[in-house]
């Protein structure tokens, strides 16, 4: 199945968002959604994400408000 070009959204938990980031989000939800689009994927090791979402599952609260943010233009 090709992904690259598709948008994906997965579901994670509080302990992979702490993995993924290095940081442990403000929300105390258990569940949260990452998601972006697919750029790339190598079979032996996975896929990589334009990651565009990260959020408590069914909402758009920032998960990280102490973090800056900064947008490059496309």
């Amino acid at each position: 199945m090709d992904l690259i070009g598709k948008y994906l959204g997965i579901w994670v938990t509080r302990d992979d968002i702490v993995e993924i980031f290095g940081l442990h989000p403000a929300s105390t939800a258990k569940v949260f959604i990452v998601g972006g689009e697919v750029i790339g994927a190598i079979p032996a090791l996975g896929l990589f994400m334009r990651l565009d979402t990260v959020a408590v599952s069914g909402e758009s609260e920032d998960i990280f408000p102490d973090v800056a943010k900064d947008r490059r233009a496309a």
